[in-house]
């Protein structure tokens, strides 16, 4: 009797790995998804007059929609629409000001390696972005925004298929990505590189 449950517990765990992977990444197969996350900023420093300032964009939520293609069984490429707003302080010595809000859409396209491997496929990538970006000055005086800008991005994350067609994920991504201010030619390169971490929900067909 002990024998026959580990059979069937053996035969089971197959099963279950094998359907996995029968309903995972297969060229030509497409998935419509969204995600949602966490973005970190690593923040920059620039000088002003002899005076070091700390540009500090605070954590912020962000969310979007992607679209994937399977090239073959194990390559893939994702498009995703995304939005994010996060508050701007200046920091230096004894002060800190909140200077506005700044918020990115950017257009990501990414390549992934992302193998089957039983009911999971685990992934790596790398890609570009080109970035919306706007910014509200805390000062109503002031005009100022960012230019639109280009960046890419590394990608490690794995997705775990619920069903047929459902997987959930998870998405970590470093993005490097800075800014200049528009209409000022000696404006500094902001730097808005950022860690992320997402929660991915995606549907294959």
């Amino acid at each position: 009797m002990r024998k026959q449950m580990i059979t069937i517990l053996c035969v089971g765990i197959m099963v279950m790995f094998a359907a996995g992977s029968a309903f995972a990444g297969e060229a030509g197969k497409w998935g419509v998804g969204l995600r949602l996350g966490y973005s970190g900023y690593a923040g920059d420093t620039f000088n002003d007059s002899g005076v070091d300032i700390d540009f500090d964009p605070d954590g912020a939520a962000f969310y979007g929609a992607n679209l994937t293609y399977f090239l073959s069984n194990d390559w893939a490429l994702e498009g995703a629409l995304e939005y994010c707003t996060t508050q701007i302080d200046a920091k230096a010595a004894g002060w800190t000001d909140d200077i506005g809000d700044l918020t990115q859409i950017p257009l990501l396209l990414t390549l992934r390696y992302q193998p089957t491997v039983g009911a999971w496929m685990p992934y790596v990538g790398a890609g570009v972005g080109y970035y919306l970006n706007s910014f509200d000055s805390s000062d109503p005086a002031d005009d100022s925004d960012f230019e639109d800008s280009f960046g890419f991005l590394l990608n490690l994350g794995a997705d775990y298929m619920v069903n047929a067609n459902n997987c959930l994920g998870l998405d970590l991504r470093y993005t490097f990505n800075s800014a200049e201010v528009e209409d000022e030619p000696d404006s500094p390169d902001f730097e808005l590189n950022a860690f992320q971490a997402g929660l991915t929900w995606k549907y294959l067909f």
